[in-house]
């Protein structure tokens, strides 16, 4: 994400970044303290409130998660290449935006791209509503099948499951199977989803290297092996967090992959080992379902050798064809 920065009209060259820095510095006071304060109250009053007035003092500056780079491909009416499914907003893969997201394009997709889905999926729905009624309730009623018969099951293996050492490496006194609401948060939902943000802020964030990138891979693996044993132990599959934890799991691991086979800087993707950009490291990173024996439901990323000269960056394409780019 991009955004303007103050101009003092002296060009200053651009350091290399680094990752022992706990923080990088904006310094405006050089510049009218009135003026400062009246382009921008609301910071200013809230940074106050923390003690730093930005009239006379630095302002420590953290990076933050803003956007996933990469998604889904869709055409200009959110439609993706599996007739009748739509993607919009970060989710997709709109072709707005190239080696870097930026604020803007962001609004676009937020609010001109989602518009367009809703329409053409109220539209598609509205012309093969009749012809989908009977599917639509024959779905339903096998997913309420389903779900009796997966609690059934569910209750049975929880009464006779044994535990073994070496399972559950994020915790062994981890609770036993209980029934919960569906999005209701557990221990170990919670205790997953905070690791895995924790590896991935450590590992795949502004700056990163691939020896750190690859020990994250290996660490997600593992975290992805126990969430699935605990899905497979709760009720209804550790419900709501548990799926979502899953997809951070699987997604985290794409960005990784995807990150430490690209030997090169592009865009926001930047890395120690290879700080510049290689024109011959410029090509498609392919996610395939193949391997699931070893990463589980993870995909495996691979890249290949084909130039995309009309796109500043790399792109996802999962099996079923659907393209966006990753970093």
């Amino acid at each position: 994400m991009s955004s303007p920065e103050p101009s003092t009209g002296k060009s200053k060259p651009r350091s290399a970044p680094t990752k022992k820095a706990a923080c990088v510095w904006l310094d405006v006071t050089h510049l009218d303290g009135a003026e400062t304060l009246k382009n921008f109250p609301g910071i200013a009053k809230e940074l106050l409130l923390r003690g730093i007035d930005i009239t006379k003092q630095r302002v420590p500056v953290t990076p933050a998660a803003h956007y996933l780079c990469g998604g889904v491909s869709t055409d200009l009416n959110g439609q993706t290449t599996v007739e009748g499914l739509f993607a919009c907003g970060e989710n997709a893969y709109t072709g707005v935006h190239g080696a870097n997201r930026l604020a803007s394009n962001s609004l676009l997709e937020a609010a001109v791209f989602a518009n367009r889905a809703v329409f053409a999926s109220v539209e598609r729905l509205e012309f093969f509503g009749e012809q989908l009624a009977p599917t639509l309730d024959a779905v339903q009623a096998s997913v309420e099948r389903n779900e009796r018969e997966l609690l059934a099951a569910q209750r049975k293996r929880s009464r006779g499951i044994e535990r073994h050492e070496g399972d559950d490496p994020m915790d062994k006194q981890s609770e036993e199977p209980k029934q919960f609401a569906f999005d209701d948060e557990q221990v170990w939902t919670r205790k997953i989803r905070e690791k895995t943000q924790a590896v991935m802020w450590s590992a795949a964030g502004i700056v990163r290297e691939t020896e750190s990138l690859l020990a994250a891979e290996l660490e997600l693996e593992q975290l992805l092996r126990t969430c699935e044993f605990e899905m497979m132990r709760s009720f209804n599959g550790g419900g709501l967090r548990g799926f979502e934890v899953r997809n951070l799991l699987v997604t985290g691991l794409c960005v990784l992959r995807s990150a430490a086979s690209r030997k090169e800087s592009r865009g926001l993707h930047y890395v120690l080992d290879h700080p510049v950009k290689v024109e011959t490291e410029r090509r498609p990173t392919l996610v395939t379902p193949k391997d699931t024996e070893k990463y589980g439901r993870a995909p495996v990323i691979s890249l290949v050798a084909k130039m995309n000269d009309d796109v500043d960056e790399a792109v996802i394409v999962s099996a079923g064809g659907a393209g966006a780019p990753a970093r």
